[in-house]
């Protein structure tokens, strides 16, 4: 495997796992804070890009 696509790889990684955590964060404060509908469906969305984009490091060729 070439050092460029172990690289991209490895920042796809980061950058998935910084989507899925914020996106459970944003969502617990949610929750706490009692956020309207629009809000939390952001928040939502934010966590499934996030796992989205983790699926997609760990499959790529």
């Amino acid at each position: 495997m070439s050092q460029t696509l172990v690289a991209y790889r490895a920042l796809l990684f980061v950058i998935a796992l910084a989507f899925t955590i914020g996106g459970i964060v944003l969502l617990v404060q949610g929750r706490q804070r009692r956020w309207g509908g629009v809000a939390m469906t952001v928040c939502a969305l934010n966590l499934v890009g996030g796992l989205l984009l983790l699926f997609m490091a760990f499959t790529l060729p």
